[in-house]
């Protein structure tokens, strides 16, 4: 996807094995109505265009415009690759084979207006003057709840050319809700209440935990420097879960090539039946690598994270040296432990 600066968004996991052996490795499956705002900056991050390919049917074109909509909040070239009726992505290239698949994909991807346009054509007949109307006044409702303001008005001028009407006129059609002013920040959709900090001020420890993971799943060297200087002192369980399964499947003497084999279907499957951990596992893999994961980058997510460690401990001591503490000898000696353990995070 980096590569080549653009997605196919299928609907299934069978979508993605077929369309990547046919060749469009570039692919991802929303898995059916999944997909929401946070995928979408995930995958704007990574690419420029985005192809949408869902089902072929009037379940797959609506779920194609809730899409739509996520992906037009972002400054990508979103574009939709329409199927034949009650046909998919996978029954498509069983019957077509992969050369024809991939003919089509170059070939024959409409814009979102001309998606509009064909989806809500259907049915009507343009030849009579009702029929017109209804169908432009469908599409003034469809453009109106384009969040962006460009698109907005690219959509209505084109609208205009192609009927021959003034665009004050269509503007002056346009459902109220669009005619306020276009809200030019991408769509947010509000945090899930289970998680205990927003990524902007999450704890250091945490992201250095996130961060080493997703350098370990580069390669099994770095499987093996973590392992043998962290081991499983994670403090979030999730991410010392997810650790474990990497050091359990990287051998002394295993290759770089091998790792690139093995690791990533071991991880899907590990995950499968765990939501929590396939979320952190996919944020985690999208997450942007520093340019050089050297062992002394890796060495300062490591020290963040002992020296959390070390934190609760001096916080630990200090309610202890209150509360548990039955002589001014005990508390002298708990004191000390204290100040020692301060001196040695200081020191890091």
């Amino acid at each position: 996807m980096r590569k080549q600066k653009r997605v196919l968004l299928v609907e299934g996991n069978v979508d993605v094995l077929q369309v990547a052996q046919a060749g469009t490795k570039e692919v991802v499956a929303s898995l059916g109505t999944a997909f929401s705002s946070q995928h979408a900056r995930a995958l704007a991050r990574m690419v420029e265009e985005v192809i949408i390919c869902y089902d072929g049917d009037t379940a797959g074109q609506e779920a194609t415009m809730k899409v739509v909509r996520l992906l037009e909040s972002y400054p990508l070239d979103v574009q939709v690759l329409m199927l034949p009726e009650k046909t998919d992505p996978d029954d498509y290239i069983r019957t077509n084979g992969a050369e024809q698949w991939c003919k089509l994909v170059e070939s024959e991807r409409l814009s979102v207006l001309d998606f509009m346009n064909r989806t809500l054509r259907r049915g009507k007949n343009m030849n009579r003057e009702g029929e017109r109307i209804r169908f432009i006044e469908s599409m003034l409702v469809e453009i109106s709840k384009t969040d962006n303001s460009i698109r907005r008005d690219l959509y209505v001028k084109k609208l205009a050319d192609e009927f021959e009407i003034p665009v004050d006129t269509l503007l002056s059609r346009m459902p109220k809700a669009a005619s306020k002013e276009a809200v030019s920040q991408p769509i947010r959709e509000p945090e899930p209440v289970r998680r205990r900090s927003s990524k902007a001020n999450e704890p250091r420890y945490v992201k250095a935990e996130k961060l080493l993971l997703r350098a370990m799943l580069s390669g099994p060297e770095r499987v093996r420097f973590v392992r043998d200087r962290l081991g499983l002192a994670y403090q979030d369980e999730v991410h010392r879960m997810l650790a474990t399964a990497l050091y359990e499947i990287v051998s002394e003497d295993m290759t770089h090539e091998e790792f690139e084999q093995v690791a990533p279907p071991f991880m899907e499957r590990y995950c499968d039946q765990r939501p929590d951990y396939a979320n952190r596992y996919a944020e985690v893999r999208l997450m942007a690598a520093p340019d050089e994961l050297t062992e002394e980058v890796l060495d300062e997510y490591i020290k963040v994270i002992n020296s959390y460690e070390e934190q609760r401990q001096i916080e630990r001591a200090k309610r202890e040296i209150g509360q548990d503490a039955e002589s001014i000898v005990d508390q002298a000696s708990k004191l000390q432990e204290l100040i020692t353990r301060s001196r040695r995070l200081r020191e890091r």
